[in-house]
């Protein structure tokens, strides 16, 4: 048998190579006859230079070529942002905070979680909020953070990953979003997330309804039943750290609370711990929280910015930001810097003046008790 006959030609580089090694490619052919197409074959080095710059993701699962180069830019993509592996499994990579994974398609979510109870979308209701993901199912509500939605999102838009569809595992509570190269999994969070949004829906409806003057002949009518009026100018610095400690006993997931003494100057007012939903499990983590009662001035980035030299003494999980008024950009950008650098090992979560009085709004007794 002659070389040529032994060696095919690569239809991009058109180098010759041991039939074996190449692949023929599912996305490109030519029609050799009205109605007669044939697969256009290439070789590996060829495949990754597609993979890269015209991408093949949605031939994952057709291609097991292109199976293999997506696994294996999940991974590297996995390692970069220091993920782990999922209790040991293979081709799905958690998150620093055990929120959510990202995996290929070598593995599904029913198997990793164990849920065969999937429910797709038309089983469910999804409402997409300021800070909250949230799916309703009949009488069962469930909140998911939108920054960990748009993680996994980001996660699939960096790998070439596109076509996002959501679904459920109901035994897990679990919230899958696939691609058509890969698939992400996260945990719930808590109702308190959903009350917020609600709290938050009803009051931009209101504004709303009075800015554009809406009427019945508009199809909408607004009855408002309460308005909660805030006059933080009673509070004191000592009464601001207390409401700030009653709201946090409030949430559910959260174990302890104690207004702390000493640490303020460290940047910690009250510290707890909550137990929260991960993908493998309850896991406790420290809240550090800093309490800001300004009622002249917004927080700028000065009044944290030691923060960070504080965490070799206080050893916190999440420092939370609870202020009386609002937050100057620099603040913002600073907290949003601590959040992304992987060395820092805490997550941040800020409440500025409207996001606890829409909190409060669904607190009567702790309304009543400062503002009442």
């Amino acid at each position: 048998m002659s070389q040529e006959e032994e060696y095919v030609r690569c239809d991009r580089c058109f180098e010759h190579f041991p039939a074996e090694e190449l692949e023929e490619c599912p996305s490109s052919w030519h029609e050799v006859k009205h109605g007669i197409t044939i697969g256009h074959q290439f070789c590996s080095d060829c495949c990754v230079e597609v993979f890269q710059n015209e991408g093949c993701q949605s031939d994952v699962g057709n291609c097991d070529r292109a199976t293999k180069l997506m696994a294996e830019h999940l991974k590297n993509y996995a390692e970069k942002k220091g993920f782990s592996s999922y209790e040991g499994k293979e081709h799905v990579y958690l998150d620093a905070f055990k929120a959510f994974c990202l995996a290929d398609f070598s593995v599904s979510p029913e198997e990793i979680f164990e849920d065969e109870a999937s429910l797709l979308p038309d089983e469910l209701e999804f409402f997409e909020g300021k800070e909250t993901f949230m799916v309703k199912q009949v009488d069962k509500k469930f909140s998911f953070s939108k920054v960990l939605v748009s993680e996994v999102l980001e996660a699939f838009e960096d790998l070439g990953c596109y076509k996002d569809r959501f679904y459920f595992l109901n035994k897990r509570h679990v919230l899958v979003v696939t691609s058509d190269g890969m698939w992400g999994a996260l945990a719930p969070r808590t109702e308190e997330a959903f009350d917020v949004e609600r709290s938050r829906f009803i009051e931009e409806t209101r504004y709303g309804h009075k800015f554009f003057e809406l009427g019945k002949e508009d199809g909408f009518v607004l009855v408002d039943t309460k308005m909660m009026e805030f006059d933080w100018s009673k509070l004191t610095d000592q009464k601001f750290v207390e409401l700030c400690c009653d709201i946090v006993k409030s949430l559910p997931q959260v174990a302890k609370v104690r207004i702390t003494e000493g640490t303020s100057d460290l940047g910690q007012d009250i510290e707890a711990i909550e137990v929260i939903s991960s993908l493998v499990g309850k896991i406790k983590q420290k809240l550090t929280i800093q309490c800001k009662h300004f009622l002249a001035r917004k927080v700028a980035s000065s009044d944290i910015a030691q923060l960070p030299n504080s965490y070799s003494q206080l050893k916190f999980d999440v420092f939370w930001l609870m202020t009386d008024n609002y937050l100057l950009p620099s603040c913002h950008r600073m907290l949003d810097a601590w959040d992304k650098d992987d060395d820092l090992p805490f997550k941040v979560v800020r409440w500025d003046r409207k996001k606890i009085e829409d909190y409060l709004r669904n607190q009567a007794e702790i309304y009543t008790r400062y503002f009442g």
